[in-house]
């Protein structure tokens, strides 16, 4: 970690995002990335012990991702160079060594002090 990451859990982060959805740029994988269009929007939800994050079109599921939470051991927030986003790297244990096995691409950093109640943020 350098000095311009800052380490989360993942219960706070998610919590964070869920009320944030709208700051979402890009979220994804190894295997897929899901980037955010302005005729779709992001949904994220917690079901039957895994956290879903799903792409919307209207009323149809345009793609899905499942995380586990059991295997993420922290949250790693970089700060990029372009304007305020920063990269959220959801870390794992893979095969001894930290790896990001997630990630989201936001609009700006996390506030500790955002209104937890608020879900109508855009940027």
């Amino acid at each position: 970690m350098t000095s311009d990451t800052k380490a989360l859990n993942l219960d706070q982060f998610w919590r964070w995002v869920t009320v944030h959805y709208n700051c979402i740029i890009r979220a994804g994988n190894d295997s897929c990335l899901l980037f955010d269009l302005p005729d779709l929007h992001w949904h994220l939800t917690r079901e039957d012990g895994l956290l879903y994050v799903q792409l919307i079109r209207a009323k149809d599921l345009i793609a899905e991702l499942a995380i586990d939470p059991t295997v993420v051991l922290y949250v790693e927030a970089t700060p990029q160079q372009e304007e305020e986003q920063v990269i959220f790297d959801l870390v794992a244990d893979v095969d001894g060594e930290p790896m990001s096995v997630f990630h989201f691409l936001m609009a700006h950093g996390y506030d500790e002090a955002a209104d937890a109640q608020r879900r109508s943020w855009t940027h």
